[in-house]
């Protein structure tokens, strides 16, 4: 795979899972409603704070910081792996030259890496700490209240009733004689239900049953529809959010990370290999290269000498040549000599051994 298509896999990726779930979906009604009334403060009830907003959505818009950094050190590591086998393929044959280059490369890319951290850890706190749109959809959807009081289909019984004759209602009518279902209990709140009955009967047991027992003041809980507007404005906000910073983050990365590298280490290279004495040290052989080399030329010197010192006897010149001409499979061993060649042998050494035995004439006396 080519080194561009792997970064753009890896932008691909990013914030994928976190785009295609429901941000509030372990969030009950029930908190929902806590943390509404928490922050309500001393103004009237049903009025709900950009305090609950950011209460309810700032722990969700926390999930986005770790995936930002961890998505620029994979475009890191990729570009760093993609400079290793590029130094290695094209410096193959100076190995001083590729490791100035990969080191060049490497400080330069942790360079560039701290400063794109920088600006993605910038773009997330702002997306965290100063809440704000101007998207045409959401505003549209969740600028106003018609969204929480748009009327349900209504039920098979009252739709029969009505097409027998009945007036449709409309308006704050038809909004009371929509059925709303009671909201599902969480597990604390009826473990509350069940404490609360067993201190009602102690208490009971307690005081007798001729005294009245005093009524509790019962909490304020918020219409149905008022709490899936909320869900659904921060389910959107987050969305919203997500694919900003979806786009924001790898478009940070591609600019600050990859295109800056790439400029500036051509910039650097061609100024780091300016130097005379770097470009000759850069260039030249390795030290086991430069030893091979010596040794070879030792060799080649020796066998100078040697076909220099051959070459003063011609016989031995000649069988040289003529057995180098010949191939090993085509030399024939001569047959041995007759039986009367070692008689002849004899008679031509004997005048020879004469010579050496006979007396050496010593000097006469003068």
């Amino acid at each position: 795979i080519a080194g561009g298509c792997m970064i753009r896999n890896i932008f691909v990726d990013f914030l994928w899972e976190l785009d295609q779930t429901d941000a509030l979906e372990g969030l009950s009604d029930e908190e929902m409603s806590n943390a509404i009334r928490l922050h309500e403060g001393d103004s009237l009830p049903g009025f709900p704070s950009m305090d609950t907003f950011e209460f309810l959505m700032l722990p969700h818009l926390r999930k986005i910081q770790v995936p930002s950094l961890e998505c620029l050190d994979r475009a890191t590591q990729t570009i760093e792996q993609l400079t290793q086998r590029i130094a290695a393929a094209v410096f193959r044959r100076f190995p001083k030259l590729a490791d100035q280059v990969l080191n060049l490369s490497k400080r330069i890319l942790a360079e560039q890496q701290e400063k794109t951290r920088s600006i993605i850890q910038n773009i997330v706190d702002m997306e965290m700490g100063y809440l704000f749109t101007n998207d045409e959809g959401f505003l549209v959807k969740h600028g106003g209240m018609e969204s929480m009081f748009e009327r349900p289909p209504p039920p098979a019984g009252k739709a029969a009733a009505r097409r027998d004759g009945a007036p449709p209602k409309s308006g704050a009518a038809a909004f009371e004689e929509t059925e709303v279902p009671p909201p599902e209990k969480s597990a604390f709140q009826k473990a509350s239900e069940a404490t609360s009955n067993a201190w009602d009967k102690t208490k009971t047991a307690l005081v007798g049953p001729g005294q009245a027992a005093k009524p509790s003041r019962k909490k304020p809980q918020y219409a149905k529809q008022f709490i899936d507007e909320i869900r659904s404005r921060l389910n959107s906000y987050f969305k919203l959010v997500v694919r900003n910073v979806r786009d924001a983050v790898p478009k940070n990365i591609g600019w600050f990370l990859v295109r800056a590298t790439m400029e500036k280490l051509q910039f650097e290279l061609y100024t780091a290999l300016q130097d005379p004495e770097q470009m000759a040290k850069n260039f030249g052989e390795p030290p086991h290269i430069m030893e091979e080399r010596k040794q070879l030329m030792l060799q080649k010197g020796t066998l100078s000498k040697s076909y220099t010192v051959l070459q003063k006897d011609p016989v031995m010149v000649n069988q040289l040549s003529f057995s180098l001409d010949l191939d090993v499979d085509d030399i024939q061993v001569p047959p041995p000599p007759p039986s009367s060649q070692p008689a002849q042998q004899v008679q031509a050494a004997a005048p020879v051994a004469a010579r050496t035995s006979a007396p050496v004439p010593q000097l006469a006396a003068r």
